[in-house]
């Protein structure tokens, strides 16, 4: 569905590859409230977070593109092979590259970008500081994006990416979220409410 490239409303997921159980939960805790949008799910793929995000995209009838670091001729990792059929049935899976590009580790992180760019916001579950996640956190701010996090309870916190350092942000504290303030973006993490699908439903649909 081609169509989906033009999509008001659009919302990047990326995660760790190693998603855990938590990924899991809190997306299929939010992805309900992005019905009445819709959104439209954008991202990689690749197992793990990538792969949530697009299969309950599909499970809450939410349109999703898939981005491919490859030609449409080859795919990775062969998990999402089924996956990647249904999306081009009922979605879209799109590459920058001709379709017989063979598979190439720099061609991810190019590939990035482009779901940073497709979005009106990318959220992040789950990642390490050194990521594919990261890399694409980092396309977001420099396209002006709005960029949110999932918080997790503090023991976990250490295995998340934080960015208030890097940015020098400061917190603001709100009934049900903290926000994050730098002069190019909003960064949001909340825990666990309703609040935080209405912060990023604010945000995706301006």
């Amino acid at each position: 569905n081609i169509h989906l490239l033009s999509s008001t409303y659009t919302l990047g997921v990326v995660g760790s590859r190693e998603a855990t159980h938590y990924s899991k939960c809190a997306l299929d805790y939010l992805f309900p409230h992005f019905i009445n949008i819709p959104l439209t799910i954008v991202s990689g793929l690749a197992k793990g977070a990538d792969s949530i995000a697009h299969q309950f995209a599909l499970k809450h009838h939410l349109p999703t593109i898939a981005v491919l670091g490859f030609g449409h001729l080859n795919h990775y990792p062969k998990e999402t092979r089924k996956l990647r059929n249904i999306i081009e049935e009922t979605g879209l899976v799109i590459s920058e590259y001709p379709p017989l590009t063979k598979i190439n580790k720099y061609q991810f992180p190019e590939r990035n970008r482009l779901i940073s760019g497709l979005s009106r916001g990318v959220l992040i579950t789950e990642a390490k500081i050194k990521s594919g996640s990261q890399i694409t956190i980092d396309c977001a701010l420099d396209q002006n994006r709005n960029v949110y996090r999932i918080d997790q309870n503090a023991n976990l916190r250490s295995s998340l990416l934080w960015h208030s350092a890097k940015l020098n942000c400061h917190y603001i504290c709100c009934k049900e979220f903290y926000r994050f303030k730098d002069m190019a973006f909003e960064y949001v993490c909340v825990c666990g409410s309703q609040g935080y699908a209405e912060i990023i439903l604010t945000f995706c649909s301006v």
